[in-house]
């Protein structure tokens, strides 16, 4: 910012080495800083206008990201199930084959 503050100084200086009429001078000098005020207008804007998409990505980001493990939780839930059902598969196996021993 010094050096923003900086090149502002030398314009200005420039301008008053240039324009020896104090009337002129003032008016010139007014003039550049209601420019310089509608240009920092303009990026205050520019700045929130970004900063407000960018809070609307972000957003969007964390629905995604819910969605992802709303999707991944369900995911883990079938391949449990799966499991389960293996493992309930396997010990309704083992119990057939011990009731099928214990009955010869």
């Amino acid at each position: 910012m010094s050096d923003l503050n900086n090149k502002y100084k030398n314009i200005i200086n420039e301008i008053e080495e240039k324009i020896k009429n104090p009337e002129e001078l003032e008016f010139v000098k007014g003039k550049f800083t209601e420019l310089s005020v509608f240009f920092i207008d303009i990026i205050d804007k520019l700045t929130s206008m970004t900063d407000a998409r960018l809070s609307e990505i972000e957003e969007n980001q964390r629905e995604i990201d819910n969605r992802i493990l709303k999707v991944q939780n369900i995911v883990n839930n079938i391949e449990d199930k799966q499991e389960y059902n293996k493992i309930k598969t396997i010990i309704n196996s083992i119990l057939l084959t011990m009731k099928n021993e214990t009955n010869k």
